[in-house]
């Protein structure tokens, strides 16, 4: 989107949307589609309220129920034994399956001090998650390696820094939040840990030690002494090895894996690693001679792709055996990042797939990192709202995004969450972690654009979520599409226009998504197998036609129009409509809600914190949220011209809810920023239905609903 300043009002104008972006994602064309009509929206006013979470402030709502028991106690992460896979499915040990929804801490969070563990998984909880990924522990915040070692090595760990990350486990545990621990992300070495220079010795960074730990021994050697090390260490507060504690239930082999081609390896003795490997690769698989290949170029030949195919597979494969032999006995995924499709299938001999996705709408037009709606986002048009965790949903196995979100200062970044949990029950997917709940030793005031617990529409839309997905509100997909993956695909790259090809970026395989459950089904799988209403190939998605602007889930349940930018969700025990609604000037109906929304942009949700559907529950959750701004936040069409100060203020959602129910009377409170009930307003119910007013005098995102 563009914003251009008129006086005391932004006009939005939104670059890809409806019939034209119809026609231009699906016939294929690079003409990009007029603008449709803007629509407006006004700079915070007098209505606008402060509402600053996380730290002293707390969370908006409460759903630790979804964590304990019907006697209100916790049941502790690990109660069900150690996590498997059955079926394509995570399952613990005695039986139960599940789905987790929770977020990252990172670093300073994690490591910060004890008391910030007990602060941090309490509100997480509140929030609705049962899962923290634990995250740049070896990085740039008391990291548990010890760099500073009299030895002068890097193969210490940092006693202080893991006893704090023992607390923080604990404490999870203990909330019932289970653990994806990952040990190792930025590490560096040094001249006497034995590894030849790489240039870049000494320096911590994401991706400094790739692409060589894919193939370099030494490197590969002193990363399993790392694992070895932690993963055999004992928790001060549990008084289990790590390998043995049930509340750590996910792990993997590498973050963020790099290694694409090899022409950034340009020192000895790494290329004559890569030579030597190269020639015995070819020597037992029919490559090509060495003295006919250019090994160290971005070659994307098939002999070229097949052997760094291999690399990958090679140092999965090592890694994985290495962390069983230890006793590591939870799902391993091999890595959680790639390009082209040869990437993704060198990841399928993990436990589970896993695969990072920011979604940020910025494809819909020159957002300048301000995004867009990711109701308006056409199939087809690149970098699709949920495209790339399907790409990864490999037939027979779960899969999780260990890093995915949408994140400020993205205006419509409310919008996402909902939808993501929709389609992700609708898919059967089984994990996510959003990035991130902090990765400081203390709360931000202003919001980050990785930092959920001071963002206020984040977390009320991660609980929106957190219900949707981990009781399953919205029903299994009735049919399934299988996507059909030939090794002559495999190896094509189909990176041309903006990668537009790519299945995951296709009109018929996003399409999917949304109707159907969706499977991938690699070479050697029978699609046939899974049953499909249909089965589709990379040909067939790229030339698909959608027949209008709508789409709608085979169960009904989900339905949205990108033209307009309104969608909604319809189950018995969570309904919404969310997106434009008040620029739609309509009603928006679902079976047991009518939505009557003025404010132009707005996610409003009804979700029954029972186990009893709207109508008949005597306890539920409104979420009612719209755009979330530091105080003095101003913007233009080239992004963020100020990023103002604290507190954070909340836009109010102005309309008339009018609700099914069988309930004789309602109150409603509205809820603080952090979770303390306001006033409670009688409302009286008439024939069957209560008629709720949203007034910006309530000065809340979050509402909870009693019936008297």
């Amino acid at each position: 989107m563009f914003l251009i300043q008129k006086g005391a009002v932004v006009v939005v104008a939104l670059v890809v949307a409806g019939a034209a972006a119809q026609e231009q994602t699906m016939d294929g064309g690079d003409t990009p589609p007029p603008a449709p009509p803007a629509f407006t929206l006004t700079p915070q006013d007098a209505t606008w309220f402060p509402f600053p979470t996380g730290g002293k402030h707390g969370v908006p709502v409460d759903l630790s129920f979804l964590n304990k028991d019907e006697a209100g106690n916790y049941i502790p992460a690990g109660a069900h034994g150690f996590l498997t896979v059955k079926d394509g499915d995570f399952v613990f040990e005695d039986g139960t399956p599940v789905k987790f929804w929770g977020m990252n801490c990172c670093a300073g969070a994690v490591l910060g001090s004890e008391e910030r563990s007990v602060e941090i998984t309490e509100q997480m909880a509140r929030a609705g998650c049962n899962l923290v990924r634990l995250h740049h522990l070896d990085s740039w915040f008391r990291p548990l390696i010890d760099y500073n070692h009299p030895d002068g090595t890097t193969q210490h760990l940092n006693p202080e820094s893991m006893r704090v990350l023992d607390r923080f486990i604990a404490e999870a545990k203990k909330r019932g939040i289970y653990v994806n621990l990952d040990p190792w992300v930025q590490r560096y070495f040094k001249e006497a840990d034995g590894v030849a220079d790489y240039g870049k010795m000494g320096k911590n960074g994401n991706f400094n030690l790739h692409p060589y730990v894919y193939f370099d021994p030494r490197m590969q050697e002193l990363i399993n002494k790392q694992r070895r090390d932690v993963w055999t260490h004992v928790n001060a507060f549990t008084g289990l090895a790590y390998k043995d504690d049930p509340a750590i239930a996910l792990t993997e082999v590498i973050n963020e894996g790099l290694l694409h081609n090899l022409n950034g390896v340009t020192q000895e003795p790494y290329r004559k690693t890569v030579r030597d490997q190269y020639a015995a690769w070819a020597a037992a698989n029919g490559g090509l001679p060495l003295e006919k290949v250019d090994l160290f170029g971005k070659g994307v030949d098939d002999n070229s792709l097949r052997f760094r195919s291999h690399l990958h597979r090679a140092f999965y494969k090592n890694s994985y055996d290495f962390m069983r032999s230890i006793g590591i006995r939870i799902p391993i995924n091999m890595n959680n990042w790639g390009f082209f499709t040869w990437v993704m299938a060198t990841q399928s001999e993990g436990d589970f797939m896993d695969r990072h996705h920011y979604y940020g709408g910025d494809q819909l037009g020159p957002g300048k990192g301000l995004g867009n709606l990711w109701l308006h986002h056409a199939p087809g048009v690149p970098d699709a709202p949920f495209g790339k965790f399907a790409a990864w949903s490999l037939a027979g196995k779960p899969v999780t995004s260990s890093e995915c979100g949408h994140h400020p200062p993205k205006t419509y970044r409310a919008a996402y969450l909902p939808g993501l949990a929709a389609v992700a029950c609708l898919q059967g997917w089984d994990g996510f972690m959003f990035f991130a709940f902090s990765q400081a030793e203390s709360a931000n005031e202003i919001l980050n654009a990785f930092t959920w617990e001071s963002d206020p529409a984040l977390l009320v839309s991660h609980a929106v979520g957190a219900l949707i997905f981990r009781r399953g509100d919205v029903s299994p997909a009735k049919q399934t599409v299988a996507f059909e993956l030939p090794p002559k695909e495999i190896l094509t790259l189909r990176h041309e226009n903006g990668f537009k090809n790519l299945y995951w970026n296709t009109p018929g395989f996003n399409a999917a998504i949304e109707e159907h459950r969706v499977r991938v089904c690699l070479p050697g799988q029978n699609p046939a197998a899974r049953n499909p209403v249909r089965t589709l190939d990379a040909e067939g998605a790229i030339a698909y036609k959608h027949p209008n602007t709508e789409l709608r889930s085979d169960t009904g349940e989900l339905w949205r129009d990108w033209q307009l930018g309104v969608g909604t969700i319809d189950t018995p025990r969570t309904q919404a409509a969310y997106g434009k609604l008040g620029a739609s000037g309509r009603v928006w109906k679902t079976r047991d809600c009518a939505f009557d929304i003025q404010t132009p942009y707005a996610v409003v949700a009804v979700s029954s914190l029972t186990q009893d559907p709207i109508a008949q529950s005597p306890r539920l959750l409104i979420a009612a949220l719209a755009r979330t701004e530091n105080k003095g936040m101003v913007f233009s069409r080239d992004g963020v011209q100020k990023t103002g100060g604290p507190p954070v203020m909340a836009e109010p959602v102005i309309g008339v809810l009018r609700l099914k129910t069988s309930r004789p009377a309602l109150t409603i409170c509205p809820l603080s920023s952090g979770g303390q009930r306001g006033e409670a307003i009688r409302i009286d119910v008439r024939q069957g239905e209560a008629v709720i007013d949203l007034k910006a005098d309530y000065k809340t995102i979050a509402y909870e609903v009693e019936a008297l």
